[in-house]
């Protein structure tokens, strides 16, 4: 392995995967090109059926780049599965956008709208699970307090304090227009948008 050269034949896509990462780990950059490209041409099948997982692990190393734009390629010829999955929040937003943007979409347009709010509430989670991290390591010098924890979900979303609805204000500022509210049936626009009315830009 040190000289450059490695024979993968006896090796599952999984374990050459495996591989991929202890290389990043010695930056075998060559290596990692090399296998990049092997896992592409040679274990496409493989790839589309573990998609979600591939783009997690590629999107943790920034070497990985030939896999993560191969996935993002996927991701967008089958927008509508990974839309529907429970893993959307690992889309980065410049991808998301561009998906929402396709006017393909085998989607009616309010559960496009259901996606959204499903991949701004999922980036909240995130910040709020960094800020309990940091809470965590600061426990011990400061004094314990109660707080009042409400999980973000959709069938609470008039519970949402004042800050979670402008971080998600925030965060789907330039999504939302994205979105065809002309689409959307009266009775869909009463039932799932009025309660984010306060989300919404007025001029929308």
């Amino acid at each position: 392995m040190y000289n450059g050269i490695i024979n993968v034949d006896n090796l599952d896509a999984n374990e050459i995967l495996e591989l991929l990462e202890a290389c990043d780990e010695l930056c075998f950059d060559e290596l990692i090109e090399d296998l990049q490209n092997f896992l592409i041409k040679e274990e496409k099948e493989w790839i589309q059926e573990n998609l979600i997982d591939i783009h997690k692990i590629s999107s943790k190393h920034q070497s990985f780049n030939l896999l993560q734009d191969y996935c993002d390629g996927l991701f967008y010829d089958n927008a509508e599965l990974l839309l529907k999955s429970s893993d959307i929040a690992i889309i980065e937003k410049p991808m998301f956008m561009t998906i929402l943007k396709k006017d393909d979409l085998e989607l009616r347009e309010i559960d496009i709208w259901d996606c959204v709010i499903r991949w701004g509430m999922e980036q909240i989670e995130n910040l709020v699970r960094l800020k309990r991290i940091k809470e965590t390591e600061l426990e011990q010098l400061l004094p314990k307090f109660k707080k009042q924890k409400i999980k973000l979900e959709k069938e609470n979303i008039l519970e949402w304090n004042k800050d979670h609805l402008k971080e998600l204000k925030d965060i789907l500022g330039d999504i939302i227009p994205l979105i065809r509210f002309n689409q959307i049936t009266s009775t869909e626009f009463h039932k799932e948008i009025e309660p984010y009315k306060k989300i919404i830009d007025k001029k929308l």
